[in-house]
């Protein structure tokens, strides 16, 4: 789970929830900091997961996949949207009650977080390169 590898990670720098705070390039409150790590907020955004991944010297794929290259994450980041999107899909011609139709909305939601997931990635791995 990433709060895990988060926590490890900010053990192993010797950092405190003010530092990385301090460090923040999109100035996420110490507070909310903590409240991340310590489980109080359970789905953060992931443009902060990935600032605080990179204070604590983590790259985006060693945060959410165990042993995982940058590719092999990127390649699961795809595949999860190409999911998602057939799924919306095949839902979309079955939708007959307004529940259905909710089921396909959630659907949408989780593709455009994927696909958000998917740019933000992107956007550090060209940062790094």
């Amino acid at each position: 789970m990433f709060r895990d590898r988060l926590l490890e990670a900010k053990k192993a720098a010797g950092l405190s929830a003010k530092t990385m705070a301090d460090q923040s390039t999109l100035h996420t409150a110490e507070e909310t900091i903590t409240r991340i790590l310590t489980g109080k907020i359970a789905d953060p955004h992931i443009s902060t997961l990935l600032d605080l991944a990179a204070i604590v010297g983590l790259a985006p794929h060693e945060l959410f996949m165990d042993g995982a290259t940058a590719a092999e994450f990127r390649l699961f980041l795809e595949a999860k949207v190409t999911n998602i999107d057939n799924s919306a899909e095949l839902e979309l011609l079955r939708i007959q009650t307004a529940e259905q139709h909710r089921k396909l909305e959630l659907m949408e939601i989780e593709l455009a977080h994927a696909n958000k997931l998917l740019k933000v990635y992107e956007h550090f791995v060209n940062i790094e390169e």
